[in-house]
């Protein structure tokens, strides 16, 4: 829970935050996650509660459609998801080297 608060607080807040949400389209929506420079987990750990928001609203009668269901997501994370970092290896051999004589 304590990760979708700082996704909304930190992620959703500053850059989609002054939009009143019946204000929020597709086009807006993709134009900030193309501008979402982050790994493909943290686009998803920011998505869900969008999603759920979104849905909420939806739900209330606050908006008429979700403008997030016009989006292919997995289409969108393929393409702006930065790729995870399996290994680190914060030294090259020469470097290994250098600091074992």
């Amino acid at each position: 829970m304590l990760g979708y608060c700082k996704a909304i607080k930190f992620h959703l807040l500053p850059e989609i935050g002054s939009y009143r949400i019946d204000e929020l389209t597709p086009l807006i929506l993709k134009g900030w996650l193309y501008k979402f420079n982050h790994r493909t987990k943290t686009i998803r750990n920011v998505l869900i509660p969008l999603q759920r928001i979104l849905k909420s609203a939806t739900n209330d009668g606050l908006i008429s459609s979700n403008p997030i269901d016009d989006l292919d997501l997995t289409e969108i994370i393929k393409d702006i998801g930065l790729p995870k970092q399996d290994e680190i290896d914060p030294f090259n051999d020469y470097e290994k080297e250098y600091l074992i004589v």
